[in-house]
């Protein structure tokens, strides 16, 4: 045991080791209030909180969201890197998706996430 204390002890003496030199504890203080979106989880997803859906459409809707997520991802992604082409179908639905944007005066966060769902 003396031993591992003795070996311990010099690693943490060692003026070249950078492991060792730094402090290992951060103390961070923060609010996390201001950290989240909202504290209240029915601010960001209404239908989560609708008793009229059930569990099964909740979840259709949340699946539909995430693959047009994706899509448009894939799209804006290609876009900003141009190294990739646009297939015709992901130039189609580009050109369907800001028809869409553009046709709505009423958009806001909440409708314009679905967008093309």
């Amino acid at each position: 045991m003396e031993e591992m204390l003795l070996e311990n002890e010099k690693e943490n003496e060692d003026i070249t080791s950078f492991t060792h030199a730094l402090r290992a504890n951060i103390k961070i203080n923060y609010d996390l209030n201001t950290l989240m979106k909202s504290e209240f989880v029915y601010d960001v997803d209404k239908e989560m909180i609708n008793e009229h859906i059930s569990d099964q459409e909740y979840l259709d809707i949340y699946r539909k969201r995430c693959e047009t997520r994706i899509i448009k991802m894939k799209i804006i992604y290609k876009l900003y890197e141009g190294v990739e082409e646009l297939t015709l179908n992901e130039k189609r639905y580009l050109n369907e998706w800001v028809k869409d944007l553009m046709s709505s005066k009423s958009r806001n966060l909440l409708n314009l996430r679905d967008s093309m769902v």
